[in-house]
């Protein structure tokens, strides 16, 4: 199956064009997301449905390929893009699930 990605906000689309005619696309709203605690961190544009949506794919893009994957809470900001307020503080849970692997030995 080939799948195709919208440009701006990266969601992913209907691979027919009889599921694209049936479900258009519309990007979600744009907001800006940040560290909370660190003033010079820089904001980042992150597509979601509202503020809370969007803190936590914010994380798990900032995370991704890290290496660091412990568990713990951060602080993070998040306003409307082009908005030059401070936005709203959320505090992101991560926790780590035991994942169980079965091989036949021989």
């Amino acid at each position: 199956m080939n799948l195709s990605t919208c440009p701006t906000c990266k969601a992913v689309l209907p691979s027919s064009p009889s599921l694209a005619q049936l479900f258009p696309h519309v990007c979600p709203p744009a907001w800006e997301a940040r560290e909370a605690d660190d003033e010079s961190a820089e904001w980042e544009r992150i597509y979601a449905t509202d503020a809370k949506a969007a803190a936590r794919p914010w994380l798990e893009h900032r995370r991704q390929g890290s290496g660091v994957y412990e568990q713990g809470r951060e602080a993070v900001l998040v306003r409307r893009a082009g908005d030059n307020g401070e936005g709203d503080r959320f505090e992101v849970w991560m926790r780590l699930a035991p994942s169980y692997t079965a091989c036949r030995s021989f």
